[in-house]
């Protein structure tokens, strides 16, 4: 997993590279590295706040960046998670309303 250090450190070493003159080439496949790490990190991050918005558009970022395919995977069934409580949530507050007003019926 890469951490918050590692991204500051690819992004320093970058800097270096690019007052070199090191072949395009090569910078374009260190940025390419650089961003699909920022954007696993935004992605766990995400995940660990359990924000459903946020993970939407941190897994949006994350497959354009070409994040490894376990770490969308398990974003996305988090999300599919999320989804599903969110529903059963209002689910359950609907059937509590029509309750209170008398319009619920158990069959």
């Amino acid at each position: 997993e890469v951490g918050i250090d590692d991204v500051i450190m690819l992004d320093l070493a970058l800097d270096i590279a690019r007052t070199k003159g090191l072949a395009s080439s090569v910078l374009y496949l260190a940025e390419a590295a650089l961003e699909r790490s920022v954007a696993a990190e935004h992605l766990a991050e995400a995940a660990q706040a359990a924000d459903e918005g946020a993970l939407e558009q941190a897994l949006e970022v994350a497959r354009e960046c070409q994040v490894e395919a376990p770490a969308l995977e398990a974003a996305e069934q988090l999300l599919l998670r999320l989804a599903s409580r969110r529903n059963l949530q209002a689910a359950l507050e609907l059937a509590a309303s029509l309750e209170v007003t008398g319009t619920f019926d158990e069959e």
